[in-house]
């Protein structure tokens, strides 16, 4: 099976019939999970505006319907944890500056 490799700004995707996938580097990445959908960034800031943009979209949404999970996976023991609304709130104060 051949593979296309295209650069994206959140990673290197590679791209098949069959396929498509995300590079994931320093070992970790981010899942914006939402009611019915799921994305994932490998960079924070991203996944932090992307949160701002869906929540700015949806004014009736509440922190219970959406969340932000950060995978690490280095070595053999994933650790998979919720990044906190203090987080969140300080990187978008600091991409406010």
């Amino acid at each position: 099976m051949k593979y296309k490799t295209r650069n994206k700004s959140e990673g290197e995707t590679i791209n098949s019939k069959e396929q498509e996938g995300i590079r994931i580097q320093n070992d970790k990445f981010y899942v914006l999970v939402s009611k019915d959908v799921k994305w994932i960034y490998t960079d924070e800031r991203q996944a932090v505006k992307a949160l701002k943009d869906l929540l700015a979209m949806n004014e009736n949404s509440s922190p219970g319907e959406v969340s932000l999970v950060e995978a690490s996976i280095a070595g053999q023991e994933w650790e998979i944890k919720q990044v906190p609304w203090s987080r969140i709130t300080l990187l978008l104060i600091r991409e406010g500056k």
